[in-house]
Formats: C-alpha cells, structure tokens, sequence
C-alpha cells in the first residue's frame, strides 16, 4: 500500500511540474505577443516615433533606431498600409536564468495592402528580468 501511495506522490508532482512549465511557457508567449501587438499597432497607425520605445538599447543605438523608422517608413511606400498579422510560430532560443535573461523568436505572416502575397516577418525578443524588448528584425522580400 505505502509503494501506491508513493507512486501516486511521484505522479502528482511530474504533473504539477510539467503543467508549471507550460504555464509559463504561455506566459512568455503572450508576453511576446504583446510587445509585437503594440509594434504593429504603432505601424499600422503610423506612429514610427513610438517604435524605438520597444527595442531594446543594447542592440540598436540612436542611430540604428533612427534607420529603423526611415526603413519602415520606406516599407510602407513600397507595400501600402499593414492589412494583418499573424503570428505563424514562435520559441524560446537562450535562456540564463542566473542572469535572469531568455531569447525568443516569433514568426509572423503579415499582409500589406498593395502587396498581394503574404510576407513573413521575423522578431527576435530580448528579456532581462522583467524588461522585453525587441532586439532584431528579418523581414523577407
């Protein structure tokens, strides 16, 4: 009887585990999706003067930051207005948890309105402590 008992224990603990693990697993991912919701909300409204706001200093200085807003402003000639995005996947890349940092990486479709074809975008995320920013874009096309 005291081996039931103690299988059942070991049970109840991996589970509690592996649901602790998921749990903030969509933490990070919401997390994410958040800080990419406000870049495209601020792409869509055309409000490129916000967007440095949400990335992160220790890889974009003045400069970068600055060319990041002249190249979405061009972006936004060459395709049109952004129509939607979806996020198409995303993963944790790094984490360290003794200096309190993680890596993600999020795909995401995106459509633009004189652009007929749908155009992936990738966003790399930065989180030191409670601080998520965006650290580096790929866009194709």
């Amino acid at each position: 009887m005291r081996k039931v008992f103690t299988l059942l224990f070991a049970a109840l603990v991996f589970m509690s585990c592996t649901n602790a693990k998921k749990s903030r697993e969509l933490g990070d991912q919401q997390a994410g999706e958040k800080v990419i919701g406000w870049y495209y909300y601020n792409v869509k409204q055309g409000l490129y003067d916000s967007i440095p706001n949400l990335v992160d200093d220790d890889f974009f200085n003045s400069d970068q930051k600055a060319k990041l807003v002249e190249d979405l402003k061009a972006k936004k000639e060459k395709f049109g207005k952004l129509d939607s995005f979806t996020m198409d996947k995303w993963e944790m890349t790094d984490r360290d948890k003794k200096a309190k940092t993680k890596d993600f990486y999020f795909e995401y479709k995106v459509k633009y309105e004189n652009e007929p074809e749908t155009i992936t975008e990738k966003i790399y995320l930065s989180q030191e402590g409670n601080d998520l920013k965006i650290s580096k874009f790929e866009f194709s096309k």
